[in-house]
């Protein structure tokens, strides 16, 4: 997810995390902390009259844009993978190097070079 800065986090649901201060890139692991489903983005999808939210199929756990937890029975937030910028712009997700989920997810954005 790339995020402005104020972003990943809507105004409503502050109480379970802080926004991103800086904005930046986030390589979020779509793999619901419950259980391993797949936990697709859905644009469409209105919780509490926000649309577009990550939502796992299986048991409805419901993600911000910056993987923040704000319903279902999800232990935490989604995990995130490191992310190295390059001097060239480009970036490198390392899926060997897995960060576990917590509400400061927003905050632990990556400015690209």
């Amino acid at each position: 997810m790339n995020l402005k800065p104020g972003e990943g986090v809507p105004p409503d649901f502050t109480h379970f995390a802080r926004p991103s201060d800086k904005g930046g890139i986030l390589a979020l692991y779509q793999k619901c902390p419950h259980l391993g489903c797949a936990v697709p983005w859905r644009h469409e999808f209105d919780f509490e009259g926000v649309q577009g939210w990550f939502r796992c199929p299986c048991h409805g756990s419901t993600y911000t844009k910056a993987g923040v937890r704000v319903f279902g029975p999800s232990p935490r937030p989604l995990d995130l993978f490191a992310v190295t910028p390059n001097p060239d712009g480009s970036l490198d997700i390392d899926t060997s190097k897995i960060t576990t989920g917590s509400a400061e997810n927003p905050q632990r954005t990556i400015r690209p070079a």
